[in-house]
């Protein structure tokens, strides 16, 4: 397979390269950035092309060669009346676009990925008002007349301050796309969770405590008729990079945060990326009379069939009972995970390498593991992990008192996020300090205001001056900056000779984001410079007026 990604890499860029749908075996694909990220989604609920393609998925920094999840999508699996249903996304997926209606699959062609690409779409004004189309099935919108309506023209579609968000409302009703061969488990059409599943993502490019962060948020409704008993949701990844063969796996429980770094910290590795993926909601259950959120019940791992590991912790393809017990946290045949840095009480864990890399505490893939499949009190088969194994990771939330009942909602949001640095080591600090930056900006701002239709409002961490949009303009351009702190502002415009034509800002601003509009009707074709400046920053930017 990565023979194959090599070979064929770069037509992959030249394939992916707008927001259009593509077509290949009745499975659509769709190309996003939001943040500074490139990925792939398709209409089965992956991120990555359709399955007759073996390309990448998610792609770090956005327009670069260099990707760092294969494949990742939400599974889904209950038991209902005593049999284990089950939603399977891992390489193929078994969503299709559409709903519920009457315990039957319904579609039409309404049911599509939306789009709202703030900084630059020729279409905005069109994505705009079909925008509306999802609304009822969750499309977030900021309701800037208060009246709990969609009104074009008026309320502001997407995200507030994103540069794109991207929606689809999908179902697992569909019996037609549940396959045996989907990855991980997989192939139950009886029963069928029939639930509603919308999917918003979304990310910011011009804030720079965002910028490498991009949210998914899956609101899901049981739309049947059966009560959902004994709930997971499991995130299936296959972390990689140009060097996925010295890729070690960890779990932070305090932030909820399951990651991948370079096997030595020290190396100045090409590239040198950290990644991970962080829950920010989750579902709850009622626990001591109060509702107690789950966040990350489990972070599990399995290996390729190919690099020959045990059997129960090798992929589940057809094998949903299996599966099922690997996002509870166990390995396939239901036993414990051991910590073998506990030397004494119970070893047995549900999370995987729970330990610090950075100064070597607690259980790190560097301590080794376990490789056993009898019982979990077998502590004397401890064994290092090589590096050449893919690791595919399941970060689940979940429990067997998760009951969801006809017509109840489970909201479950996550980010992932990519940081680097002068080595290794550096680039999985950078990742943990952005995580629980992450983790404070949405439980505090983003999760309070989008999802109830007011406006985000996020305190930049520093001076940014950006390139006007659309340049060249005819007549009219846009200029955006933002700034941390309260500062005496002035954004002028001047010719090619000089000469000061406009002056945008002159004024006192208060930290945030702002966009200024220059219009050059009363101007001649050329060359013209913004210059921002502030009492700490400065800066100068060229744009082309064109008539």
């Amino acid at each position: 397979m990565k023979k194959l990604i090599a070979k064929y890499f770069c037509i992959v860029i030249i394939i992916f390269i707008s927001s259009e749908s593509i077509y290949s075996q009745t499975v659509k694909t769709w190309s996003l950035s939001p943040g500074n990220f490139s990925l792939y989604f398709n209409s089965r609920g992956i991120f990555r092309p359709d399955f007759g393609n073996n390309y990448p998925g998610i792609f770090w920094p956005r327009n670069s060669q260099q990707y760092i999840i294969y494949t990742k999508g939400l599974t889904v699996a209950a038991m209902v009346n005593d049999s284990l249903g089950m939603t399977a996304a891992s390489w193929y997926g078994e969503y299709s676009p559409g709903t519920v209606i009457n315990n039957k699959y319904h579609t039409d062609s309404l049911f599509k990925m939306y789009f709202i690409n703030n900084n630059n779409s020729q279409n905005y004004f069109s994505e705009i008002k079909t925008w509306k189309n999802m609304v009822s099935y969750g499309a977030p919108f900021n309701d800037v007349n208060k009246n709990g309506i969609y009104d074009v023209g008026v309320d502001i579609a997407g995200v507030p301050g994103a540069n794109q968000t991207a929606f689809i409302c999908l179902t697992d009703a569909n019996p037609s796309t549940h396959s045996t061969g989907e990855g991980f488990g997989g192939g139950i059409i009886t029963p069928l969770l029939n639930m509603q599943n919308s999917v918003t993502i979304w990310g910011y490019d011009n804030n720079s405590v965002l910028q490498n962060t991009f949210f998914v948020k899956h609101k899901i409704i049981n739309k049947s008729n059966n009560i959902w008993k004994s709930t997971w949701l499991t995130l299936f990844s296959e972390f990689e990079s140009g060097k996925w063969f010295s890729l070690r796996l960890g779990t932070d429980t305090v932030n909820n945060l399951v990651y991948t770094y370079g096997n030595n910290l020290t190396t100045p590795d090409s590239p040198i990326t950290a990644k991970g993926i962080i829950i920010l909601k989750s579902p709850f259950i009622f626990k001591n009379n109060a509702n107690d959120t789950l966040g990350l019940t489990s972070s599990n791992l399995i290996f390729n069939t190919g690099g020959a590991p045990p059997p129960c912790m090798a992929d589940a393809n057809g094998e949903p009972l299996p599966a099922y017990y690997l996002m509870q946290g166990y390995k396939k045949n239901k036993t414990y995970h051991l910590n073998p840095t506990i030397t004494s009480g119970t070893r047995k864990t549900k999370y995987v390498f729970s330990g610090n890399p950075l100064n070597n505490t607690g259980w790190t893939e560097y301590t080794g593991m376990y490789f056993y499949c009898g019982t979990d009190t077998n502590y004397n088969n401890i064994a290092p992990l090589y590096p050449g194994l893919y690791r595919r990771s399941q970060i689940s939330s979940g429990h067997d008192s998760l009951n969801i009942n006809p017509g109840d909602t489970i909201d479950f949001t996550y980010a992932v996020l990519a940081e680097s640095g002068i080595n290794n080591g550096q680039a999985l600090e950078n990742l943990f300090f952005r995580a629980s930056k992450i983790k404070y900006i949405y439980n505090s701002i983003v999760d309070e205001n989008i999802w109830k239709n007011s406006p985000v409002s996020i305190t930049p961490d520093s001076y940014e001056l950006s390139q006007n949009f659309p340049n060249p303009f005819n007549p009219e351009t846009t200029i955006k900056f933002q700034i941390p702190e309260q500062s005496f502002i002035k954004l002028e415009v001047f010719d090619i000779s000089g000469r000061k034509v406009n002056t945008l800002v002159n004024n006192v601003l208060t930290p945030g984001s702002y966009e200024f509009t220059f219009n050059g009707s009363n101007l001649s074709s050329g060359i013209y410079f913004y210059r921002f400046t502030s009492n700490k920053f400065s800066q100068t930017k060229k744009m082309i007026l064109l008539k």
